[in-house]
């Protein structure tokens, strides 16, 4: 009699962490009740997988399954131990397919969460049921003692099962493969079927002792090792199924996570839009302000631009009051020189008139000296040439004080001029003044464009808008600090002609008065004049010396004549280069006023 093979027994498992507790029937329970969700206040983690209370019970009750299969057969084991040992190597190789299987699963299980050592364990497992397959292909001997195969024997059945081991084959690879957290959940439970199959492992080594194994009878083992492996082949398809419930969730994980991702894209990329919008806007308001439109008024709102427009805001209002005040002072500027022009026409059309007047006293002042010449060579006709030197010197007195008049009128004139020209000096003053005032602001919009320069530079890449901003603001402060020097160029030109007129007024004041003073001396010449007349007849005697007195007082006069026509021509040149002063003072005065025209302020 040949002794029979022994069953090959898997490799032990290694040493697995003991459980806190075995696992029960109600803590399973338990367990598929569970909810799957996370617990109120838990932070979901980027790792976490959620809980599959579902798979959970599925798994649990196809181990229940597998256990309660493992518990018919050793209920038969021992209901028919007491048979001849041919039944108890039958049940041996159920118990050893079985256990084959329940160890394959197991360690299937503990894979992922014991690490390398169980996966060890299952491709023992593994090599374990291909054994136990091989040995269905070995040779036995038949009833008469001839050789025969089983997988011949048996070949009907043996397809179908070849292709369930190579499902649990298979499934097992890819539980070798499997992600540790997959398996965590039934870390107890297998625990708990471990303790089983080593009960049973113990059992029927107990029946191997006791049972009489006949060699000659093999046919009944091998049916009960296809059963065991159709049992494996039902244990693959369970874990098979659990793998893809874990792969369905593994989707369902990674389609959440990239919902999530995608909103949190999506919020970023609504603020940085919103960033870009309110920078956009105010770039688009000051606009506005760079082609001189003082009216524009930035929106100032929550967004990072809010401050910077309450500044530029500011600012606009500051400059748009300053340039109302310039055009204004200009318009008062232009006003003034317009009746200072006025002014000076009128003037020199009176020292035109002095001119011509003064030129006519001259020439009567030298017929007077060719009368009084006549009057001394002819004694004869003196009576005559005394009479019309009295009427010569009446004409020549009434001349005199007209021409008094006149220049009474001109010194007049001019001392307003003056005055008026002293006024537009202190307006120019008032000007410049203005004009410092803007310089003031301009610095201050520089440094303003320079706070912003550093805060968008502190901002770094989200400041890169305000750092076009801050340009932007610095470059209307230079034209502006142009501007005003400019206007500071012209308000000196305007202080230093009007200082010239002034000093010109002054000099043909002292003209006017000279000029007067001189007409006075010849009303008095000709006041002398009327009274040597007067007297010519009673003094005919003295003719001779009184024609020589009067031909010496007819040159004096002649000189004092061409020195008032000389102060004339001067009163009347000055005159000319006051009028040309003024001239000049009104187109600067133009000039301003549009230099400041380009700002819109209404």
């Amino acid at each position: 009699m040949t002794r029979p093979l022994a069953p090959s027994r898997p490799a032990p498992s290694p040493a697995r962490p003991a459980p806190a507790a075995p696992a029960t029937a109600s803590s399973s329970a338990a367990a598929a009740e569970r909810p799957s969700g996370p617990a109120p206040g838990a932070v979901k983690s980027s790792a976490a997988i959620p809980a599959q209370t579902p798979r959970r019970g599925e798994l649990a009750g196809l181990l229940s399954l597998l256990v309660a299969g493992l518990a018919i057969a050793v209920a038969v084991a021992g209901f028919d131990r007491w048979q001849t040992g041919r039944e108890a190597l039958v049940m041996e190789a159920l118990a050893t397919g079985s256990i084959q299987t329940q160890q394959l699963g197991r360690a299937a299980l503990l894979a992922p969460a014991a690490g390398d050592p169980s996966l060890a364990a299952v491709r023992g497992s593994r090599q374990a049921l291909a054994s136990l397959v091989a040995r269905l292909d070995a040779p036995s001997a038949g009833p008469q003692g001839e050789p025969i195969a089983l997988s011949e024997a048996l070949a009907p059945g043996l397809a179908p099962l070849r292709a369930a081991w190579k499902r649990v084959d298979d499934l097992a690879a890819r539980f070798v493969t499997l992600d540790p957290a997959a398996a965590d959940s039934l870390t107890r439970q297998a625990v708990e079927l471990d303790r089983e199959v080593d009960g049973l492992r113990l059992r029927f080594d107990e029946m191997r002792a006791r049972a009489a194994v006949d060699p000659d009878d093999r046919l009944w083992r091998l049916w009960l090792a296809l059963g065991g492996v159709m049992l494996a082949a039902s244990a693959g398809l369970g874990l098979l199924r659990a793998w893809r419930f874990e792969a369905r969730a593994r989707a369902r994980e990674v389609e959440h996570r990239l919902r999530e991702a995608e909103r949190l894209e999506q919020d970023a990329k609504q603020a940085n839009d919103q960033n870009q919008a309110a920078i956009l806007r105010l770039m688009n308001e000051l606009q506005g302000v760079a082609d001189g439109d003082l009216t524009v008024q930035a929106t100032v709102s929550e967004d990072i631009t809010g401050a910077i427009a309450d500044s530029v805001n500011y600012t606009v209002e500051e400059l748009r009051s300053l340039v109302s005040r310039i055009n204004a002072t200009a318009e008062m500027v232009n006003e003034a020189s317009s009746q200072a022009q006025m002014i000076a026409s009128s003037l020199q059309t009176a020292s035109e008139q002095q001119s011509r007047e003064i030129r006519d006293t001259g020439e009567s002042v030298l017929r007077m000296a060719q009368q009084i010449n006549e009057v001394s060579a002819r004694a004869a006709e003196s009576a005559n040439v005394a009479r019309h030197s009295l009427t010569a010197s009446q004409e020549g007195a009434r001349a005199v004080h007209t021409a008094i008049a006149g220049m009474n009128g001109i010194r007049d004139h001019i001392q307003e001029t003056a005055k008026r020209i002293k006024r537009l000096g202190e307006s120019s003053q008032e000007i410049g003044e203005i004009v410092e005032l803007i310089s003031d602001l301009t610095e201050q919009t520089n440094v303003l464009a320079l706070n912003a320069a550093i805060q968008a530079a502190s901002a770094g890449e989200a400041g890169r808008g305000f750092t076009v901003v801050a340009e932007e603001v610095q470059r209307l402060a230079e034209r502006s600090a142009e501007a005003t020097r400019q206007i500071a160029g012209l308000i000196k030109t305007i202080q230093t002609d009007t200082q010239n007129a002034v000093a010109a007024m002054e000099r043909s004041t002292q003209g006017v008065v000279e000029g007067t003073r001189l007409s006075d001396d010849a009303g008095r010449a000709l006041g002398e004049i009327g009274r040597v007349s007067t007297h010519l007849a009673e003094l005919i005697e003295d003719f001779s010396n009184t024609t020589s007195r009067q031909a010496a007082s007819a040159g004096t006069v002649a000189q004092s004549i061409q020195r008032i026509l000389l102060v004339t021509e001067q009163t009347s040149e000055g005159t000319l280069q006051t009028a040309g002063s003024i001239r000049q003072l009104a187109e600067l005065a133009q000039e301003l006023k549009s230099s400041v025209s380009r700002f819109k302020v209404a």
